[in-house]
């Protein structure tokens, strides 16, 4: 790999990363540039290609992290004021749409930038620095409105849950869940996504289900959502069992759960109590879930819960009961 050239800014001036180049134990971020652009599409980096595109800059800017460091340390320590976790399909992004009913919530969906920042495996790397830059930049207003940052990650990154809690002990987390048999059926039925992952797995990824590169590339798509859903549910009841202890930064002040058959009473409860949303914010939580979460223009919201559970294949319950998923779900509801 050639030596990336990086062009020459301030970035005090303003710029949303929306990916990171690793060389030689430096990073490089690319970048558009600071605007008034609200991306409404259900992924961050979805918006930000779109805009730039649109902007006749498909590549953005490409800024030396180490460089503009002390560009960035300038900019205000604005800690998200939530960062959501889940494990896929399972209602996490109506969640945080909830907060983007008050004006003075920016909401970043599953950046790249912090996956990319979680895989790399060099040593070398100060994850911790580049995660607080990371945060810098994505904290700033974009609009006069805009304060606090909220913060949804990729379903994976529950895996580096802890990372994260060092680096935001005060922040509430959410984590959203669901029935996995639900989970199964919605996420077999996409051909992007978890499943591509997979294929070309990093080492890091591999470790978190606790398996090899070769034997995950071997598998087929129902035993691989399998092991994740059983791996996700795991790390989850870990969680939930370090809140009921107070370790490691975990506590009922700062960490929260939602399952996904009480995801708008509970959210309204939660929301009301620890964000302050008002009578008039819970009636639009109440319309936002009426419909599709993902969807740019309005579509109907169905819950076909059952109907997904009724449609799984005997392979996909085979495989289900060799990782002994259903047993995980039980235990994790059992924790109170």
């Amino acid at each position: 790999m050639t030596r990336p050239v990086s062009t020459s800014s301030n970035i005090s001036k303003g710029f949303f990363p929306f990916s990171l180049v690793s060389f030689h134990n430096n990073f490089f971020l690319r970048c558009h540039p600071f605007s008034n652009e609200v991306f409404q599409e259900p992924f961050y980096d979805w918006g930000a290609y779109k805009w730039l595109k649109e902007q006749k800059e498909p590549h953005g800017l490409l800024l030396n992290l180490i460089d503009q460091q002390h560009g960035i340390i300038n900019l205000p320590a604005n800690k998200p004021s939530c960062v959501i976790f889940h494990v896929s399909r399972c209602g996490s992004t109506i969640v945080s749409n909830f907060f983007a009913i008050q004006a003075k919530f920016r909401v970043v969906r599953e950046p790249q930038t912090i996956n990319d920042l979680l895989l790399e495996k060099s040593e070398d790397v100060d994850k911790r620095l580049v995660f607080d830059s990371l945060i810098r930049l994505f904290g700033q207003q974009n609009t006069s409105n805009t304060s606090s940052l909220i913060l949804k990650t990729t379903s994976w990154n529950i895996f580096e849950v802890e990372f994260f809690r060092e680096q935001l002990p005060d922040v509430p987390f959410i984590f959203v869940f669901r029935d996995p048999l639900e989970v199964m059926s919605s996420l077999l039925k996409q051909s992007n996504g978890m499943l591509l992952r997979k294929k070309n797995a990093p080492e890091n990824y591999v470790r978190y289900l606790k398996t090899s590169t070769s034997q995950l590339a071997g598998m087929d798509d129902e035993e691989y959502t399998a092991l994740i859903l059983k791996a996700k549910l795991e790390k989850l009841h870990e969680i939930k069992e370090r809140v009921r202890s107070s370790d490691l930064g975990f506590n009922e002040q700062n960490t929260f759960f939602i399952p996904y058959e009480t995801l708008l009473k509970t959210s309204e409860n939660l929301f009301a109590e620890k964000f302050s949303f008002n009578d008039k914010d819970i009636s639009k939580m109440r319309e936002l879930s009426k419909f599709k979460s993902k969807e740019l223009t309005p579509v109907e919201f169905k819950n076909d819960g059952k109907l997904k559970r009724d449609s799984l294949s005997a392979k996909s319950l085979k495989f289900l009961n060799k990782y002994q998923v259903q047993q995980s779900w039980e235990l994790l509801k059992g924790v109170q």
